[in-house]
């Protein structure tokens, strides 16, 4: 399978991920879901909000990365119990299965209760979408790792001690970098 990257804004990179979609066939899919981080532009907020997910993929299943989602979980434990890092972390993990479940009222009654809609924000926002147990038995994934793994194959080659790319440079490594990842590179240069 090819691996390919991208250097864009948002709203050019939706016609690369749909043409990459396509040439993988992943438009006819049965199911199929889109995670992210709950980052507005990746994934839908909210039903009906126009994004990369919504645009493109509009029948998938948005799951919010379950690391990100308990990167959040932790910070919220933290503004709640900033006295005590044991309490925190007891809170914490006592939230964890919740929001597994897609129970988040648990996590965010506190939250609202202790005036930190800071925090409370991101779980009302995500709250219809962060339903890990029903995701995983349904097949889909619920972390972006591979994802972000596969990034850093690419920053790996674009970020070492000493290197500055130009704009034209850095955009046509990241298709030599992409062929070799995706072992093609002689397919590629070839057709060069």
């Amino acid at each position: 399978m090819e691996d390919a990257a991208e250097l864009s804004p948002a709203e050019a990179f939706g016609p690369v991920l749909w043409a990459l979609a396509v040439e993988r066939e992943e438009p006819q899919a049965a199911k199929s879901s889109v995670t992210g981080d709950g980052a507005e532009w990746i994934c839908l907020s909210w039903p009906g909000q126009r994004n990369l997910a919504a645009d493109y993929s509009p029948d998938s299943e948005p799951i919010v990365d379950w690391y990100h989602a308990c990167d959040h979980l932790h910070q919220a434990a933290c503004a709640l119990h900033p006295e005590s890092g044991e309490r925190a972390e007891g809170w914490f993990k006592g939230r964890q299965d919740s929001l597994f479940l897609g129970e988040v009222q648990s996590v965010t009654a506190p939250l609202d209760d202790a005036g930190l809609p800071e925090h409370a924000h991101y779980f009302h926002t995500h709250q219809w979408r962060r339903r890990c147990q029903e995701f995983r038995e349904e097949g889909y994934p619920i972390g972006s790792g591979t994802v972000e793994s596969g990034i850093k194959q690419f920053k790996a080659r674009l970020t070492g001690p000493g290197m500055r790319w130009s704009r034209p440079g850095v955009e046509r490594m990241l298709g030599v970098r992409g062929a070799v990842i995706g072992h093609n590179f002689d397919e590629l240069w070839a057709a060069a």
